[in-house]
């Protein structure tokens, strides 16, 4: 699990990993509050900071941050999120976002992470309302690159496609881009670097 963090909850004492999150407050005590709205209003702080703004705050329930019967199904669930304006659904490593339009596309997932900011499903059909549903592909297990290597190996050897190299293919990258790239490819197991790098140029990265 996530090592979690101190914050500054609009004024009250609040932990998060991101995935959970909770908050005191005096005559409440402390409660469980939705992990995407806690990180559209709090901003971290260290121990120190939270120790000195926040003197005498009690310590966590047990049952905060530990593993929970639904957790490994509720981090495959895709998160709510607004990116420039349209509705959007993202997990780790994927994203999807939806106009009239084109309807649902697939887009960047780390342009998506540098443009959007996640919102709760309420929050969400409050300002997308009539949003149709994700289609069928979207967020579904992805071939994994050890089988892709398998199936790779199975090919004759003129049907394999060579693999490319970021760092040999393209020598004016910086080390920033190369590790984008290379991130991007680890992310899309059938990914080349060209097309990492038109998706990245593409979203202004």
């Amino acid at each position: 699990m996530v090592k979690p963090y101190y914050a500054d909850f609009d004024g009250l004492p609040s932990i998060s990993n991101g995935r959970e999150a909770w908050v005191y407050a005096e005559g409440r005590g402390w409660y469980e509050i939705n992990a995407a709205s806690h990180g559209m209003n709090s901003w971290p702080v260290t121990k120190a900071e939270f120790d000195k703004m926040f003197p005498g705050t009690p310590e966590l329930p047990p049952e905060a941050f530990t593993e929970k019967p639904h957790q490994a199904e509720d981090q495959k669930k895709p998160y709510y999120a607004d990116f420039g304006g349209l509705p959007s659904r993202f997990v780790k490593g994927e994203a999807w976002a939806y106009t009239e339009s084109a309807g649902w596309y697939e887009i960047n997932s780390t342009s998506h992470g540098a443009n959007s900011y996640p919102i709760t499903k309420e929050a969400f059909d409050e300002c997308f309302p009539n949003t149709p549903p994700l289609p069928p592909e979207a967020f579904q297990e992805k071939p994994h690159p050890v089988e892709d290597q398998k199936i790779l190996e199975s090919l004759p050897p003129d049907e394999r496609e060579p693999v490319e190299s970021p760092m040999k293919e393209n020598p004016g990258l910086t080390a920033e881009e190369r590790e984008l790239v290379q991130r991007l490819m680890k992310d899309y197991p059938g990914l080349t670097a060209e097309r990492a790098l038109e998706g990245l140029r593409a979203a202004g990265m």
